[in-house]
């Protein structure tokens, strides 16, 4: 097992935007994305980070899955601690599909114009804006928790859907309260009624 730093921006699979001249393999090694470099993820290309690896993302770094990519966390933990220089992106049609483990995003900025399905496990917003923005754009709640900083800091744009497939899906607030009044909602497919978000 290694630990693998990015040494610039550029394609996530691309060799030479590694130390080492090696992308990492995340079935045995860890990555992590260094300051101010934005790592890609491009069309039909596809990512899966398994039990006990992890990807670390640096105060100025970012991760953008572009239109017809994947990344997929089964158990493994995603620390993404970028600031205003790069952001946490999920372009449209692109899909980040979580089944347990850990997303911590420290960035001040989440676009989700894509589709995130969690299935299971714990999405948490440090004080960052979370937004699900746009037509095509899918929020699917299928198990776990997304946890937001305030009630304020999640934005349900245009025609983003947010779709409530399993009970005991909860999208809270760091302090507990419940941003979405879902709480017997099952198959929910539509604009849901929001609590304290002015959208």
């Amino acid at each position: 097992m290694a630990v693998i730093t990015s040494n610039n921006s550029g394609d996530w699979v691309t060799d030479a935007n590694w130390v080492g001249g090696v992308a990492p393999d995340l079935t045995v090694d860890d990555a992590v994305v260094d300051a101010a470099h934005k790592m890609d993820l491009q069309t039909g290309q596809s990512l899966t980070l398994p039990t006990g690896r992890s990807i670390t993302v640096t105060a100025t770094g970012g991760i953008d899955l572009k239109a017809g990519s994947s990344f997929t966390l089964n158990s493994g933990t995603l620390t993404h601690g970028g600031t205003t220089a790069n952001y946490f992106y999920i372009r449209t049609n692109a899909d980040f599909i979580m089944r347990s483990g850990s997303l911590v995003l420290n960035a001040p900025y989440t676009s989700m114009k894509g589709h995130l399905h969690l299935y299971g496990g714990t999405i948490t917003t440090t004080g960052g804006i979370f937004e699900v923005d746009g037509t095509g754009c899918l929020l699917e709640m299928g198990g776990g928790a997304l946890v937001i900083s305030n009630t304020t800091s999640f934005r349900q744009k245009g025609l983003g859907l947010v779709r409530f497939t399993r009970r005991g899906s909860k999208i809270v607030s760091s302090t507990g309260v419940e941003i979405f009044d879902l709480t017997q909602a099952y198959g929910f497919a539509s604009r849901p009624k929001l609590i304290g978000v002015g959208i």
